[in-house]
């Protein structure tokens, strides 16, 4: 596949928006950058899946203190760099969020 067919292929592509998304969210939040390199490094998977899993189900139940529906897209990021069928759908939803977060603030 040359590299023309490569950038028309929806699956790079969506890998490609997956890893541009993570990257701006590493840039914007520096804190949230060094945990994220942190438990992104190669063989963290042991790490990575259950504190995905335990942050969407603390997600599920944001009305309580402390935790908050803010676990819950964190925990699809992170599952999202071992499972790549997700990496689309996080990407866009990770998208959606940032603008609806931009057009809040102002």
């Amino acid at each position: 596949m040359d590299n023309l067919d490569q950038s028309r292929d929806p699956k790079t592509h969506g890998q490609r928006r997956f890893s541009r998304q993570l990257s701006r969210l590493q840039r914007v939040n520096p804190r949230f950058g060094a945990a994220v390199q942190a438990v992104t490094a190669p063989g963290r998977q042991f790490l990575r899946i259950p504190l995905a899993i335990l942050l969407m189900l603390g997600g599920f139940v944001g009305f309580l203190p402390i935790v908050g529906f803010w676990m819950l897209p964190l925990g699809l990021i992170l599952l999202a760099i071992d499972v790549p069928g997700l990496r689309p759908a996080v990407a866009a939803l990770t998208l959606r969020i940032r603008v609806f977060l931009r057009r809040f603030q102002r």
